[in-house]
């Protein structure tokens, strides 16, 4: 039995996905009050869906058709009917595919709308502009972003694109950074730029600030991993096979914290509180390993290190096991499946 702020992991299973999935997401999509997953398969052109029951097992995968070379997903309810919907990056066709769930576990063919030239990343935030979940896109290839607004039907209405600093149009992050109480974006990429965008709580931005962390930057996320009350940005670097901690002063600036050595080339990152005590925690995937970071009293250390048998894309967090714990989720893309990475309190 581990004991406070002590992490306490084990591999458990593999569950089958589609073809090289890319990313993944968690949601209750079925109504039963457990997590359930959906992963985006970039050789199969699909996501497929894996029912939860609650224990860390999963129903097999079922496939539903989106974009050519579906990259990041995620969930949230864009249609305000309650049920979730999902959400991916088409890049090699320049848009995004909604699917509109049902709330059984079964979900509409998908909607596309057009998202600027090759979008990488989105996220779902509350962009003020109704009651239903917006999403902000970052596209690679013309250096935008967008705000997609929520609405009746799913339809989403995206804002006038803001331009980024070239080349920097990777990873994003919505969060509050400025400390007005509405919701930012971050964007981090190649030659370490970073570029924010201040939201005005009405569905567009309307003041950025931009800078440069440095290395070569993948992706992020956004939280409070200093506990000071502002958000920060943990960012994965694949020039230096690190995670940098960029602390946050409230104020939409940001200051390197720490960097966190892992293996090479990391691919993705996340963050919540996987020990018991109120601080977050640090997850990272990289080319062959799962690491998981304890945070204790300020300190982070790596404390878990595991094989991924084979090459990690994504990682999330949430707790599929029901043991009131968090739970580590990694899809490998050459393996095609999701390893579950049980808490064991």
């Amino acid at each position: 039995m581990p004991t406070a702020a002590e992490l306490c992991f084990t591999l458990g299973s593999t569950f089958a996905t589609g073809l090289a999935p890319s990313d993944l997401a968690l949601g209750d999509f079925d109504g039963d009050l457990e997590l359930d997953i959906v992963t985006s398969n970039a050789d199969g052109d699909d996501v497929t869906i894996l029912l939860g029951a609650g224990d860390g097992t999963f129903g097999g995968p079922a496939p539903f058709d989106v974009g050519t070379n579906p990259s990041a997903i995620d969930v949230g309810d864009f249609d305000g009917n309650g049920d979730l919907d999902v959400v991916v990056a088409n890049p090699l066709d320049g848009t995004i595919s909604v699917l509109l769930g049902a709330g059984d576990g079964t979900f509409a063919p998908q909607t596309t709308f057009a998202a600027g030239g090759a979008p990488t990343d989105l996220a779902t935030a509350d962009y003020g502009a109704g009651s239903e979940d917006d999403l902000v896109v970052v596209s690679s290839a013309d250096d935008t972003i967008r705000i997609f607004a929520g609405g009746p039907g799913g339809i989403l209405v995206p804002s006038a694109p803001a331009a980024v600093i070239s080349g920097s149009a990777l990873g994003i992050a919505a969060g509050e950074f400025n400390g007005d109480m509405m919701t930012d974006a971050a964007v981090v990429g190649a030659g370490g730029n970073w570029h924010g965008w201040a939201g005005n709580d009405a569905g567009d931005f309307f003041a950025d600030i931009s800078g440069s962390f440095g290395g070569n930057l993948v992706r992020t996320v956004a939280g409070d991993v200093d506990d000071d009350g502002t958000t920060d940005l943990v960012i994965a670097d694949v020039a230096a096979d690190v995670v940098q901690i960029q602390a946050g002063d409230g104020m939409a600036m940001f200051s390197l914290d720490e960097t966190l050595t892992v293996g090479n080339d990391p691919a993705d990152v996340a963050i919540g509180e996987l020990n018991g005590d109120p601080l977050l925690e640090i997850a990272v995937v990289d080319a062959d390993d799962v690491t998981i970071f304890n945070h204790v009293a300020g300190v982070y250390t790596a404390d878990f290190v595991a094989p991924t048998g084979g090459t990690a894309s994504a990682v999330k967090i949430g707790d599929v096991t029901g043991d009131g714990v968090p739970d580590v989720l990694v899809t490998v893309r050459t393996t095609d499946v999701v390893l579950v990475i049980a808490s064991n309190p």
